[in-house]
């Protein structure tokens, strides 16, 4: 995917909590309107998921699969959807957030496939968070330790299916 001039790296990789303003642009171009409004409506959201955005009653669950659901309608969402994902993880203050975000991340990994090109951004970054070992609390470790294996895992079985470098 090819990044807006204004969300080059590593600038575009930073977090958006509570009372930050909204995404008026996706991060990516994406050739639709109306994908692009659903990757702007997904990344809220997202947010409210993470409690990064104020929701009432919401119903995490309920929320986590329609984030994963848009995500799969088109490629240039899915590819979006991590970069914002991958966003909201990246410098993030809130330990419930961040753990929230990588539970997110988990689930994309299983059930929504990045770009080829993206896909070796999504491993480099896995590698650079599994190596800093990030810690919250009480030792406990916010990125979930096999999250790199299942990521392999899942793109040698596209491979295998596809019968192409995934």
């Amino acid at each position: 995917p090819k990044l807006r001039p204004q969300w080059r790296l590593p600038n575009a990789l930073t977090h958006r909590g509570i009372g930050s303003d909204d995404l008026s642009r996706s991060f990516t171009l994406i050739k639709s309107d109306k994908d692009e409004r659903l990757a702007l409506a997904n990344f809220k959201n997202m947010q409210v998921f993470m409690k990064d955005r104020l929701g009432s009653n919401i119903d995490r669950m309920a929320l986590l699969d329609e984030v994963v659901d848009i995500a799969v309608s088109s490629f240039d969402i899915a590819d979006e959807t991590y970069i914002q994902v991958i966003c909201q993880i990246c410098d993030n203050p809130d330990e419930e957030s961040l753990m929230l975000g990588w539970d997110l991340l988990h689930v994309l990994i299983l059930e929504v496939r990045p770009s080829p090109i993206l896909k070796w951004f999504v491993v480099r970054f896995l590698q650079i968070h599994l190596s800093e070992s990030q810690e919250v609390g009480d030792g406990i470790n916010v990125v979930p330790p096999d999250i790199l294996d299942v990521f392999n895992r899942v793109a040698r079985e596209d491979e295998d299916y596809y019968g192409i470098p995934m």
